[in-house]
C-alpha cells in the first residue's frame, strides 16, 4: 500500500494524488472505527477502565487481525500523505509562482488553492466523528496541520 500511494497512484501529478491517499486515509480511517466496534473491540480509554474495575488479573483479548491491518493501512496513508502534503509545499516555495503582467491570479496559485478546497471538501464529507480521530493521534491529517501546511506557502509566495 505504501509503495503504491508513494508511487503517486498511477501517473498522478503530486498535488492530485495528495487529495488521493487524503481520501484513502479517510476511508481506512472509516472502516477501522466501523469493523472496530462491529467486532467490539474496546478504545483504549475503554479497555482502561474495564482493567481497572475488573477484580481478575485478565488481560484483555487482543485486537483482531482486520482491525490491526485497518488501522495499520490507515496509519501508513496519513504518513504518506503527510510526507506528499509537505513535499507539495516545499515545491510551491522552491519555485514560487510569478506575477502576471496583468496581475491575475497564476495557474499555480489557482491549482494549489483547487486541490485545498477538495482537501476540505474529503475533511467535510468525512464520516469519521472527531471523537474517532482523536483517538487515532494523526498529527498529520488534523484539518489545522493541513490549512497551515497549505496556507503558510501559498502566502509566503504572494
Amino acid at each position: 500500500l505504501e509503495a503504491q500511494l508513494r508511487e503517486g497512484s498511477g501517473g498522478m501529478s503530486l498535488s492530485m494524488a495528495m487529495v488521493h491517499t487524503y481520501r484513502l486515509y479517510n476511508l481506512m480511517a472509516f472502516y477501522y472505527v466501523v469493523v472496530k466496534r462491529i467486532m467490539l473491540v474496546p478504545t483504549d480509554a475503554a479497555a482502561g477502565e474495564a482493567a481497572a474495575t475488573a477484580t481478575a488479573t485478565a488481560t484483555p483479548p487482543p485486537a483482531p487481525s482486520l482491525v490491526k491491518v485497518l488501522g495499520e493501512c490507515r496509519a501508513t496513508a496519513a504518513s504518506v500523505f503527510g510526507s506528499q502534503m509537505r513535499q507539495h509545499s516545499l515545491n510551491l516555495t522552491k519555485a514560487p509562482p510569478s506575477f502576471l503582467g496583468d496581475l491575475s491570479t497564476s495557474p499555480v496559485t489557482v491549482e494549489h488553492l483547487k486541490r485545498l478546497t477538495e482537501l476540505l471538501q474529503v475533511y467535510t464529507d468525512s464520516m469519521v466523528s472527531e471523537e474517532d480521530t482523536a483517538e487515532f493521534n494523526d498529527t498529520e491529517t488534523g484539518i489545522e496541520t493541513i490549512m497551515a501546511s497549505l496556507l503558510e506557502p501559498l502566502l509566503q509566495t504572494c
